[in-house]
């Protein structure tokens, strides 16, 4: 008899008791397994990579507008850099350099110019502290604070008293 009111007490300590919060722990702990599970297999298949992320892809960033002339016909100054990106969000810049080109084009020229390429070192610094804040810090602020918000959301959600 003592060991069945043992095995009572086992069950009831073993009894769970949902309440609202750990349901939405729940449902919030699902949707960031599907939607992780979505990025690696939509990620992964060869016609949609680079929908949710790109890990490498070349990006230019316009830095200075050159003058048409002979020498500078329809190019600008400006730095190419790869970059890391989730969700249109740049979160990581590496390998920069100036070139010549169009921002937003996939066309570029690599700067031969000496005297171009010191004067562009000297007035903007190397060539990574030329890329644009959005690409540069932007990304970096943004992603934190969405996944902040995503959190909190569930926290300071309406609450509606159950009856």
């Amino acid at each position: 008899m003592a060991e069945r009111g043992g095995m009572s007490q086992r069950r009831h300590a073993l009894k769970r008791v949902d309440t609202k919060s750990e349901k939405q722990c729940i449902i919030g702990m699902r949707t960031l397994t599907c939607l992780f599970v979505m990025i690696v297999y939509v990620g992964f298949s060869g016609e949609s990579f680079g929908y949710i992320y790109s890990a490498g892809g070349e990006e230019i960033s316009l830095v200075e507008e050159l003058p048409d002339t002979n020498e500078w016909n329809n190019v600008d100054a400006c730095v190419l850099h790869k970059q890391f990106w989730i969700l249109w969000v740049p979160l990581w810049n590496w390998d920069a350099r100036y070139v010549l080109g169009r921002e937003g084009s996939d066309q570029y020229y690599e700067v031969e110019n000496e005297a171009l390429l010191a004067r562009l070192e000297e007035e903007y610094g190397e060539a990574a502290s030329a890329i644009p804040f959005w690409d540069k810090i932007g990304g970096k602020l943004l992603f934190p604070l969405l996944i902040l918000l995503y959190s909190l959301k569930g926290k300071f959600g309406s609450d509606k008293s159950e009856e």
